[in-house]
């Protein structure tokens, strides 16, 4: 007789036959589910699964499935529907059948079962799933017990899959199955694991934490949008510098939130965002731009903006990243300031010569005018006199253009900007036994603030004397017209070579970095730092290139301008 305690007596808790219930001849032990195949012993367990086809073909003995032992065992319709509908399904699911909850399962429910598989099968719950039965028995019991039902989302649950403990996240719930009398038989499981899923949300969620703390680390001010260029994240020096919060500019377009003009011309400048999504690279903008806060205060920025791209290469947004560099460019304005009072002061001496020089002559002029008899002399004497005079007068003016700056740009020639710097250089040339050579003049005229091309010229013909003295040597400018292939701006291109004694690659290197000399104390290392920083505002360019090579050194500056300078 069997133990009415056992779980083949507790599957079904029927104690005599009903009408309807589906007589079942054969006696199931749950030790030993594969004991024994000899073919289909068990013919209402339907369809073509692996799962079916064990139920089907596995002699179970020593046990009845009824909770009287002595009668034949029947199965209860309701375990029966269920089994054969869960069988035929693709969606995990499992049967708890019973008091004891014997565990039945279809095949796809069998892969989450792992080693477990197909051992499990009519096994209680507490003995199938004991690593994690504490955390799903009462859940269960009250299933059975009151028809509750249970919907878990996310849950996590470690299981012993392959003989070691895995963590392990479900989507799973718990059904009633009701018996033909309202009671209840069984518990309907269905569950997808969807560790993966979680793992990835997980990670994701980190990565998010860590990317706002680094955004937020950052010490210059960083936007970030979406393809659309809408603001999507800020961190907290961008919401100092636009006057913006990260909640209220969330979702507005870049330009509303970041909107900058050019400092010179005032005009607004392409949105660094359209720029990247135009030419789909790291942009820089242009220099000397300038930012409108939200209260209509002005910042001075450096800024540069990069694509966003995903693991696919698919554009998703775009990365802004600025800095306040307004004292800097006031410390650079400033330099700029004392660098030409400096450089007006280095020519002093030179002018003195060239200025003394005209005055002796007029003061013997006057002279021998005092004493001649004849009026032809004395007129041919205040000829010459004025002509000295007009000399100096010339000399004076070409100094004061050092220093007198003009609100507007004004057109002038090549001619006009290179005669009057050779003019103010003259006495130096002379000493130092320097040939220059003028070559290939172009006659157009440039838009510019003249003051400023002269210093430019001027600090670049006093480094090239200097680089001959006292040996002397040749200095040849060069001019002509020529179109700008990066922009497709027109302008003009002057060239100052010597046949000095050249730059060493290192020198080059450091060429135009502030306060860097070779001259020592007769050097401030801002001469060329300067004349990039002019031509950088008018939108101009400045290349050297230098040998060393015995018989052949010497160095050449070029620099390009353009014919139509921005109006400031």
């Amino acid at each position: 007789m069997q133990d009415a305690r056992s779980p083949a007596a507790l599957l079904v808790p029927f104690s005599r036959t009903r009408q309807g219930e589906f007589p079942i001849s054969i006696n199931w032990i749950f030790s030993e589910p594969m004991a024994s195949l000899h073919g289909d012993l068990n013919p209402h367990i339907h369809g073509q699964s692996a799962v079916a086809h064990l139920l089907r073909s596995t002699a179970w003995t020593a046990s009845s499935v009824s909770e009287v032992p002595e009668q034949d065992p029947y199965w209860s319709p309701a375990l029966l529907v269920t089994l054969n509908l869960i069988l035929g399904s693709p969606v995990p699911m499992q049967l708890l059948w019973g008091p004891n909850l014997l565990v039945f399962y279809n095949d796809a429910f069998s892969a989450q079962l792992g080693t477990k598989h197909p051992a499990a099968l009519g096994q209680p719950a507490a003995k199938v799933w004991k690593e994690t039965w504490h955390l799903v028995e009462d859940s269960l019991n009250r299933t059975l017990r009151t028809g509750t039902n249970v919907d878990e989302k996310n849950a996590h649950i470690p299981i012993d899959r392959n003989g070691a403990i895995e963590d392990s996240f479900w989507d799973y719930s718990y059904s009633p199955i009701y018996e033909s009398d309202g009671s209840i038989g069984g518990v309907l499981n269905i569950s997808h694991d969807v560790t993966k899923k979680v793992l990835a949300q997980q990670e994701l969620k980190n990565s998010d934490a860590r990317s706002e703390r680094i955004l937020r680390s950052i010490g210059d001010a960083v936007i970030v949008t979406d393809m659309e260029t809408r603001v999507t994240r800020m961190n907290g020096v961008a919401e100092e510098l636009t006057g913006w919060s990260e909640a209220e500019a969330a979702g507005q377009s870049l330009p509303a939130v970041f909107r900058i003009v050019n400092e010179t011309t005032r005009r607004e400048v392409e949105s660094p965002a359209e720029k990247v999504k135009r030419l789909g690279k790291i942009v820089g903008l242009a220099n000397h731009t300038v930012l409108l806060r939200r209260d209509g205060t002005e910042v001075r920025i450096d800024d540069s903006a990069a694509p966003i791209i995903d693991d696919d290469g698919r554009f998703t947004g775009i990365v802004l990243v600025f800095h306040d560099v307004t004292e800097k460019k006031q410390a650079e304005e400033a330099l700029i300031r004392s660098e030409k009072l400096a450089a007006v002061g280095r020519l002093a001496a030179s002018i003195a010569h060239e200025i003394n020089n005209p005055l002796e002559s007029v003061t013997n002029l006057l002279y021998l005018a005092r004493r001649s008899e004849k009026d032809e002399e004395l007129y041919e004497y205040l000829d010459m006199a004025d002509r000295e005079l007009r000399r100096v007068s010339a000399i004076t003016n070409q100094t004061l253009r050092f220093h007198k700056q003009s609100t507007n740009p004004t057109e002038v020639t090549c001619e006009e900007l290179i005669e009057s710097v050779l003019s103010i250089h003259q006495g130096r040339i002379i000493n130092s036994h320097v040939k220059v050579e003028k070559q290939k003049r172009s006659s157009a005229r440039v838009k510019c603030f003249d003051g400023e091309i002269r210093q430019v010229l001027s600090n670049l013909l006093g480094n090239a004397i200097d680089a001959m003295h006292p040996d002397g040597g040749r200095l040849i400018l060069r001019s002509r017209t020529r179109t700008d292939w990066r922009t497709g701006r027109p302008g003009l291109a002057i060239v100052i070579a010597d046949t000095g004694k050249g730059m060493s690659p290192q020198t080059l290197l450091k060429a135009f970095e502030p306060f860097y000399t070779t001259k020592g104390i007769g050097g401030t290392g801002l001469g060329l730092w300067i004349s990039r920083e002019i031509l950088e505002r008018h939108q101009g360019t400045i290349v050297i290139r230098s040998s060393e090579a015995p018989g052949n050194s010497g160095t050449t500056v070029s620099f390009f301008l353009p014919f139509e300078a921005v109006t400031r």
